[in-house]
């Protein structure tokens, strides 16, 4: 544990803290956990090791797909399929027969019991995961259904009912739906007349890019394609020099995570893309002198 801990840069104290984790631990977590999980260990084990609750381990974990978890899951089937030989569906007529009698006709609501979840996750049959990743690839390469989905998506009508829906939420119910610090910015320079940030570090930057003379204009969240995909990068930002820079604004703890983490791998692509187009690539975080005092500034 303190080995993993050094190699994530993460104390003991930040680690094992009740409630709401410091900026950036949560993700640190996942990593340490991932790394015990792929080693083999057992959800117990982690739980011993790390001082976590099972739940939190389940949902920290990235490699509930490695094969020691794949061999635990069909040992767990086939242990299951052997108590109810010679039955049909035992637990499941059992229990509709139970609620019919009680008059619970709304069963479907209730809370899974563990048994049910392990008969659900013993469901997901390597077969039944092939036969699904082949039709969404089917669909995928369809470009006839390919074209219809993404243009729906990215259609101004539908992009003004979301951001009108979510400007309403934030509104009336800032409680429930607003997530992190959010906001709505009117600006000059960018090819849109009103941005919506989603975190206090992009509304600096933001604010940061307008008030900039060296700055000519600016894309917010533009949508750009690789070898891999779609990508939506923070800011491409064109210089009165003529230069071109793509910017994405992150956490400095983000700059910490593992090459094989997600978010990584996507700032990868953002690299690989701009050495494509011939523009710089950068990564401001709050650490950055400009970013800080743009923070100050903002209300």
């Amino acid at each position: 544990m303190l080995q993993l801990m050094e190699k994530y840069g993460v104390s003991w104290d930040d680690f094992s803290r009740k409630g709401r984790p410091p900026k950036g631990v949560s993700e640190l977590r996942s990593c340490i956990v991932t790394d015990l999980h792929a080693e083999g260990r057992t959800w117990a084990d982690i739980m011993a090791i790390t001082g976590l609750s099972n739940g939190a381990v389940q949902r920290l974990t990235k490699a509930k797909r490695n094969p020691n978890t794949m061999a635990r899951v069909r040992a767990a089937a086939a242990e299951l399929g052997k108590s109810g030989a010679g039955m049909s569906k035992p637990w499941f007529s059992d229990a509709l027969r139970r609620w019919w009698a009680e008059g619970r006709f709304d069963f479907h609501r209730a809370p899974r019991s563990e048994k049910d979840r392990v008969a659900l996750r013993a469901s997901w049959t390597d077969e039944r995961r092939v036969r699904l990743s082949n039709i969404r690839t089917r669909l995928g390469a369809d470009a006839s259904y390919r074209g219809r989905l993404e243009a729906y998506h990215r259609s101004p009508e539908v992009r003004r009912h979301r951001s009108t829906q979510q400007a309403y939420r934030m509104a009336h119910a800032p409680a429930t739906f607003v997530r992190g610090i959010r906001s709505f910015v009117f600006v000059m320079k960018c090819d849109q007349f009103l941005i919506h940030t989603r975190s206090s570090y992009k509304t600096a930057v933001v604010h940061l890019l307008e008030s900039d003379p060296r700055v000519r204009s600016y894309t917010y969240e533009p949508t750009m394609t690789d070898e891999c995909g779609v990508l939506f990068p923070d800011f491409v930002v064109t210089w009165a020099d003529g230069g071109t820079t793509l910017i994405e604004v992150k956490a400095h703890w983000v700059t910490r995570l593992p090459p094989e983490h997600k978010v990584t791998a996507r700032l990868d692509r953002s690299r690989r893309l701009t050495d494509r187009m011939g523009w710089s690539f950068d990564i401001w975080t709050e650490n950055r002198k400009e970013v800080r005092d743009a923070l100050a500034r903002t209300p």
